[in-house]
């Protein structure tokens, strides 16, 4: 009898994630996406979003005890100890429900378990599921996540030419840094294929069909996801028709509206900065807004690891944001944890903090462990670094004592933050004379690798690691002497480094 409380998450039923340039789906944001053909569209139509083959049968899986590989950066966090994203919610997906009453999933969820659709009574043991049952069929969608394309106007360290535009200018770089096989001229154009927009007007018709008479019912919230979706092309004829579906469902309905939430590196400069303020209040007269800034350093560190990105104009724009008292717009932070920021965990939550108190304005942190790629993994990271992750620790604590009972949402994003360091702290200080459970190698080739990206890096970008990490100097040049002692050679490394 399996616990299944080990393979469910409920995002397989209602968090889709569609991706308008490249014509792609994929439910929850952590998994891969699926190329949709031209033909497919016309077979799936609405179902196309939610309910493909492919997805039920992901479903199906996760009530079998299975465990598929798409979904493995929740696996491997879990297998190293830390809370995963799927784990954020243990509830059964709507309508359903266990039969005595919960949709609470815990240790004792299983084959055997009886659930109820509370829509209309049906029961089922989970054992008796076939690949036809309702219950592999999802019409409810909690959160939905919109890709308009990967235009983008950075290069972040751990990002990849499919999320930004800019990353084509260092296709060889991108391919160190994952420890793929050299780019011959046939994977180029491979590479390039993957990446080629695809246009359909059907598949955008068939989006709106399906938003308007299933997601808008019961959607919490919706997501503008990029590349950084303010320099879209795509954009200003998607705001238009969402405004379009907001009005209309708010003069028939009185249910709530969603959140719309904007994912941003907030780096527009000037006159494009104006015009984004002035769609920001446009549509929050019409529903609550959310800007997300994503950022996980400060300073010089920030502007390194997001190469490009002026870190003043950032922190002025976000200033703006903060002053922003007519217009009820919600500001959080996307923290992606990674190998370099690690050391700057303590500065970002009291940098957080600060704005927080002197413009009294609630900012919710959004804190992501990156699993991929291994050169960007905290547990890399020798067991010195715990002391970076102890003082974070302690700093949330310093930080959670010291807000009001009006900040209810930010005290839960510290909790969970702590939530995520805690297991982090624990993981840097015990298990580093082992191999990395996060990737096909040991410890010692991933930081190999490390140095060859980072070196490489500089190479490319004319930065210096060494000048903007002091605090890595010893781990740097361990892990220099660990790559001239290797008889891994990389002729990528060694044509970049080269030129």
């Amino acid at each position: 009898m399996s616990n299944l409380h080990k393979s469910y998450c409920r995002k397989r039923w209602d968090f889709p994630v569609v991706n308008f340039e490249r014509l792609e789906i994929k439910t929850c944001c952590k998994t891969e996406g699926q190329k949709i053909s031209f033909a497919e569209i016309e077979e799936y139509k609405e179902d196309l979003f939610l309910n493909t083959p492919f997805q039920k049968e992901r479903r199906a899986e996760m009530l079998r005890g299975v465990r598929h590989s798409s979904c493995e950066t929740c696996w491997a966090a879990e297998d190293s100890g830390l809370s995963s994203f799927r784990q954020n919610d243990t509830k059964l997906a709507k309508p359903w429900i266990i039969k005595d009453k919960t949709s609470e999933i815990d240790s004792s969820f299983s084959t055997e378990t009886e659930l109820v659709n509370t829509k209309n009574s049906e029961t089922v043991f989970i054992r008796n599921i076939d690949k036809d049952h309702s219950i592999l069929r999802s019409d409810q969608v909690d959160q939905l996540e919109i890709v308009l394309g990967n235009e983008c106007n950075l290069k972040c360290s751990y990002c990849s030419p499919f999320y930004s535009t800019k990353w084509r200018e260092d296709l060889e770089l991108w391919a160190l840094g994952t420890n793929a096989k050299e780019l011959s001229e046939e994977n180029k154009v491979d590479l390039f294929e993957k990446l080629t927009k695809r246009e359909s007007e059907a598949f955008w018709n068939y989006f709106w069909s399906w938003f308007d008479n299933t997601v808008i019912k019961s959607v919490d919230r919706i997501s503008l996801i990029g590349g950084e979706p303010l320099i879209s092309s795509m954009l200003p004829r998607f705001l238009a028709r969402l405004e379009e579906s907001l009005i209309r469902r708010s003069q028939n309905s009185q249910s709530k509206l969603p959140k719309f939430i904007i994912v941003t590196n907030l780096s527009l400069v000037g006159k494009k900065f104006q015009e984004l303020l002035e769609k920001i209040k446009a549509i929050s007269s019409i529903t609550e807004v959310e800007i997300q800034v994503s950022f996980e350093n400060v300073g010089e560190k920030a502007e390194y690891v997001r190469n490009g990105l002026n870190w003043s104009n950032l922190h002025n724009n976000l200033v703006e944001l903060c002053k922003l008292k007519e217009t009820p717009v919600s500001i959080g932070v996307q923290m992606a944890i990674n190998s370099l920021s690690v050391s700057s965990l303590q500065k970002v939550v009291t940098y957080i903090y600060d704005l927080s108190v002197e413009f009294d304005k609630e900012i919710v942190l959004y804190p992501i462990v990156v699993t991929y790629p291994e050169v960007h993994k905290p547990f890399i990271l020798p067991a010195v670094f715990s002391k970076h992750v102890a003082m974070a620790i302690f700093k949330t604590d310093q930080v959670l004592s010291s807000l009001g009972d009006n900040r209810d949402k930010m005290i839960d994003s510290l909790n969970y933050l702590k939530s995520v360091l805690v297991p982090m702290y624990q993981s840097l200080r015990e298990s580093q004379s082992k191999s990395s459970k996060w990737g096909a190698g040991s410890l010692d080739l991933a930081r190999v690798n490390f140095y060859r990206y980072f070196s490489a890096y500089d190479k490319v970008r004319g930065t210096s690691f060494s000048n903007t990490f002091p605090e890595y100097t010893n781990f740097f040049e361990d892990c220099r002497r660990l790559h001239d002692s290797n008889s891994n050679i990389n002729p990528l490394y060694d044509q970049i480094i080269s030129k």
